[in-house]
């Protein structure tokens, strides 16, 4: 799966107001991704990296991403800055100051990359990483990318709705309780859909206390 696509998903939920229809995507989504993809696609569509016990966090703050949109487009600061009070919002300010179509990257080597970034102490270096990470993005794809490195994703979806389309790919809601039995053991969803997906229901079903 290419990031491109996911970001596409993103935009679908972004439509939907209801909860019903979200899940409806969500299982889409969920049902295409592969093991390997399954739970980097969890937590970002939650907005995250990894599980909040993790305590992965990217560290960068508006000013420092515009800092890197300013160098990936070889535009002032200032021109971002003033994008930025236009548009309210730096996903759309990437979006609309990008101009390339990117290079197709694939959802695993984005998620690597943005994992790179929070992993990174020096403000210098992040801002390094994300303009390289920019510079392999469309538009539209930054837009969603800058979302979740600020914590500005807000898709509406939470663990529920992830739980609730997980219960949707195997074909059942009364198998609900088995995912969120498992999901109240190690508080780790993608590690539960990621289980799912390679085990089926039987790896839920064994699933056991998981200490991270």
């Amino acid at each position: 799966m290419t990031f491109r696509e996911l970001s596409e998903y993103f935009y679908r939920l972004e439509q939907t107001a209801s909860r019903l229809e979200m899940a409806d995507i969500l299982r889409e989504l969920l049902e295409k991704a592969d093991s390997e993809e399954i739970d980097k696609v969890v937590y970002l569509t939650l907005g995250e990296l990894m599980p909040a016990f993790r305590g992965v966090e990217f560290g960068v703050s508006e000013r420092l991403m515009m800092e890197a949109l300013s160098k990936a487009c070889g535009v002032r600061v200032s021109q971002v800055e003033k994008l930025y009070k236009e548009k309210g919002d730096l996903g759309e300010t990437a979006r609309e100051l990008i101009g390339w179509q990117g290079r197709g990257l694939s959802l695993v080597k984005v998620y690597q990359e943005l994992l790179d970034v929070a992993l990174t102490r020096g403000t210098l270096d992040k801002v390094m990483k994300l303009m390289s990470l920019l510079k392999g993005l469309s538009g539209f794809e930054a837009k969603y990318a800058v979302r979740i490195v600020i914590g500005r994703l807000r898709l509406g979806v939470g663990d529920a709705t992830i739980i609730d389309a997980l219960s949707l790919t195997t074909g059942s809601k009364e198998l609900k309780p088995l995912i969120e039995r498992a999901y109240n053991l190690c508080s780790d969803l993608g590690l539960v859909a990621k289980r799912l997906k390679e085990g089926g229901l039987e790896a839920l079903r064994e699933f056991r206390v998981h200490l991270g």
